[in-house]
């Protein structure tokens, strides 16, 4: 009975070990800032600020987006699942609104945006490709045009 008792007290404490090991070193639990500046086009400079938080299979984001052709900066809020992850890939679902909205200043400019409120308020899905992960960033890939974006874990 003691040997019984001892060998389900160890498992319980190997069980709990793990655990704090997976959150603290594996999860890609917490909070996330990445920027993001394309200056590629001389007269379309872009401008993202993205905070992320991560709890388990969901997540939420605030997409803080300045480009060329619109006067102020514009929020977009996501409110998502992960459903699936397979070999560093995970498939999302989500949904994007459009909390601050900008006045288009200038339409040949302003494609980022325009695409942006295309988006909200409909359901979308795609993949996001881990590329790397430790305790203080996440690298990951995502997009149509397939952006790397560096996530930097916030205290």
């Amino acid at each position: 009975m003691r040997v019984l008792l001892l060998l389900l007290t160890l498992s319980c404490g190997l069980y709990l070990v793990s655990e704090s090991y997976y959150r603290s070193h594996i999860s890609m639990e917490g909070q996330y800032q990445a920027r993001l500046s394309d200056l590629r086009v001389e007269r379309n400079q872009l401008h993202e600020v993205i905070d992320a938080t991560i709890q388990e299979e969901t997540f939420q984001t605030d997409l803080y987006l300045e480009i060329d052709g619109i006067d102020s900066v514009s929020v977009f809020h996501s409110r998502g699942k992960f459903l699936q992850f397979k070999q560093g890939v995970y498939r999302y679902s989500a949904e994007i609104t459009a909390t601050q909205q900008a006045d288009i200043t200038n339409i040949e400019t302003s494609d980022g945006y325009k695409d942006m409120l295309q988006r909200s308020g409909m359901e979308e899905s795609g993949e996001i490709t881990l590329l790397y992960l430790d305790k203080k960033i996440a690298l990951v890939e995502s997009g149509q045009q397939k952006n790397i974006y560096l996530y930097v874990r916030q205290p």
